[in-house]
């Protein structure tokens, strides 16, 4: 066994290179030799981009695998100082390494990433242009064995890019992050009672958070992350994982919201009241096992079998810890993964089939990022603002901002996700943001939004503050495919009168819905070309963000400019687009529609008033 080594063994010897030093890699190591091999060589051929300034520590964490001698033969162009500990884990050991540590910037890796080129530059760039109190996440570019970056990394850079900035905690990892010695030192480092592998840094990203430091994220400050790990060392490391998971739920209930994938076995046995972690851990075993036999059952049968046992032994150290019931079921009863961060990232593929039959998702999904939920009330603050502002212009439209927690939200991964499913294409623009308190702009009447007959659009609705159930939008189900809208009943204030004209249109619409599970952190998804309506005295006091999707490849939506005089601006309305759509998405804007389409409201209020049932055989004529 490998014995440590002086805390200041450094390779070099000299003094003054490490007084010189701007930027300390710190590398916390366990049982991967031939990984931190490679990582060294990365970093020598990227140092040159650092003027010499940079050293590198490594941390052994028990390893027993010859990593000691390898380091101690190492012949490093750049300082490089190790020791060796008693196994404590990944927080501990970079803890240790941080102490170590000469350079004023902290450059935090795993051993198993490489540096590319550019990377060591954008972080130092980062860092002089910004000061000393924020810090920088960059990208792992998830390596798969075929060495493609995987599509659910993919999904969470370009998240992550659009936002530019980290509001999760969920969202931070030690994998690729850099920040000044003193702000980690300020913030308490890591919680070295999280013991073994898994939340040690989502549990800083909590205290971060907490402390108002400054997280932002550039994807040219990327590693390659090369995911090395044998399937039962997945497996076991969960059940590490579940520990740790009851302490930092223990220190921060906000993350009792995480999204998580339980395999169907575990929830079933869950369910029907089996709480014993050994029977949970028997169950990881078994899955272990059969995945080191080779050739075991397909790819895709493989794949599920590593989710069950990654699942079973999560439930499996969460009950040994003594997690909380709601931890436990979070944990245990979690069916759809939604989040990048799940062990089988999923895209919904039953919500477009649901969207397309009956123009709405009648199940609300939670968002993955709860913390937005906050500066989005400021917003709502500053949104009513400007609804007063220019009602007293007499101007009656909606203001639409993108803000920068109107960003973070759009590009939460759950709705992304979701959205994304949705419209069968992940080359996505957001548009038309607007929050509302309560049911403005006569929206607890029925109706049905123009830009949405005009423009396939996808509505999404986010509780911010004050959602229930019992205010949850209303919904016609199957009433996005009516040729009329619901001013065709003569009463848009009858949810009776509005369901007969609905039938008389169409049989198939015999129901009105509401969106089950609608609360605060949780968002619904719906076609604005169908009949619904808000609920003027449930919903008084309520703040909803309404969010608007197409397709990056279609034409913008026109601004509306006077919801009275149905006028429109000429340029589109403000948006923002997915960075995986490129710089060569559509442009242009769709000309609105034309009055010989769109009669102007007064106009219509008047034919509505007078002629609803003629209206109405109208429809039926036309279905």
């Amino acid at each position: 066994m490998a014995h440590s080594a002086p805390p200041g063994d450094d390779r070099t010897g000299r003094e003054g290179e490490i007084e010189s030093v701007l930027l300390s890699i710190v590398i916390p190591s366990h049982q991967r030799r031939d990984s931190l091999r490679r990582l060294l060589d990365s970093v020598s051929s990227c140092g040159a981009e650092t003027n010499g300034s940079l050293e590198v520590v490594v941390v052994l964490d028990g390893s027993t695998d010859g990593s000691a001698q390898m380091l101690r033969e190492a012949d490093a162009d750049f300082p490089l100082r190790w020791k060796w500990q008693e196994h404590a884990g990944q927080a501990a050991a970079r803890n240790a390494g941080v102490s170590m540590a000469a350079g004023r910037l902290i450059w935090l890796l795993d051993d198993d990433n490489t540096v590319v080129a550019g990377s060591i530059t954008a972080h130092l760039r980062f860092h002089e242009a910004t000061g000393s109190s924020a810090v920088l996440l960059g990208p792992q570019l998830e390596s798969g064995p075929d060495g493609e970056v995987l599509d659910w990394m993919v999904r969470r850079i370009d998240r992550l890019t659009v936002a530019e900035a980290v509001t999760s905690p969920f969202d931070f990892w030690s994998g690729n992050a850099s920040l000044p010695r003193d702000v980690l030192r300020a913030a308490g480092g890591f919680d070295d009672t999280f013991v073994g592998w898994g939340e040690e840094d989502v549990e800083l990203g909590f205290r971060l958070r907490d402390a108002g430091v400054p997280v932002r994220f550039d994807p040219a400050a990327a590693v390659r992350h090369h995911r090395t790990r044998r399937p039962r060392t997945e497996i076991r490391e969960q059940r590490e994982r579940g520990r740790n998971l009851v302490r930092l739920c223990a220190r921060h209930p906000e993350a009792l919201h995480r999204s998580f994938h339980a395999a169907r076995p575990v929830r079933f046995l869950h369910r029907h009241g089996i709480r014993r972690p050994l029977v949970y851990g028997c169950i990881a075993s078994v899955a272990g096992l059969l995945l080191a036999v080779d050739r075991v059952g397909t790819a895709r049968h493989r794949r599920r079998l590593l989710a069950l046992g990654r699942s079973a032994s999560r439930l499996a150290g969460v009950l040994e810890a003594g997690g909380s019931v709601a931890l436990e079921r979070a944990v245990a009863e979690s069916p759809r993964p939604v989040d990048a961060d799940t062990d089988v990232p999923g895209e919904h593929p039953s919500l477009r089939t649901e969207l397309q039959r009956h123009g709405m998702v009648a199940e609300c999904l939670p968002i993955a990022d709860r913390s937005v939920l906050a500066p989005l009330m400021q917003d709502a603050t500053r949104f009513e603002a400007e609804v007063a502002r220019l009602r007293a212009r007499g101007a009656h439209r909606v203001p639409y901002a993108f803000t920068p927690a109107i960003r973070a939200a759009a590009s939460d991964a759950n709705i992304i996700a979701a959205v994304t499913a949705a419209l069968g294409d992940r080359d996505w623009v957001a548009w038309g943001p607007n929050i509302t308190v309560g049911t403005p702009n006569d929206a607890h009447e029925w109706h049905n939004d123009i830009e949405s007959a005009y423009w396939p659009t996808i509505t999404v609705a986010l509780g911010v503050k004050g959602c229930d159930p019992a205010n949850a939008t209303k919904y016609v189900p199957g009433s996005h495919r009516l040729r009329r809208g619901p001013r065709v009943s003569g009463d848009v204030r009858s949810d009776e009168r509005v369901l007969a004209a609905a039938r008389l249109l169409d049989p198939r619409c015999d129901s009105i819905a509401r969106f089950d599970g609608f609360g605060d952190g949780r968002f619904c998804l719906f076609d604005a070309k169908g009949w619904h309506r808000g609920d003027a005295d449930a919903a008084s006091d309520r703040v909803v963000l309404f969010l608007h999707y197409q397709r990056a490849g279609d034409r913008r939506i026109p601004y509306m400019r006077d919801h009275t005089t149905n006028a429109w601006f000429g340029q589109a309305a403000p948006y923002m687009v997915a960075p995986s759509a490129g710089s060569t998405y559509e442009r242009a804007v769709h000309g609105p529609p034309s009055r010989s389409r769109s009669m102007t409201v007064a106009t219509k209020r008047w034919v509505h008033r007078f002629a609803p049932s003629w209206l109405a055989r109208s429809g039926a004529r036309d279905r």
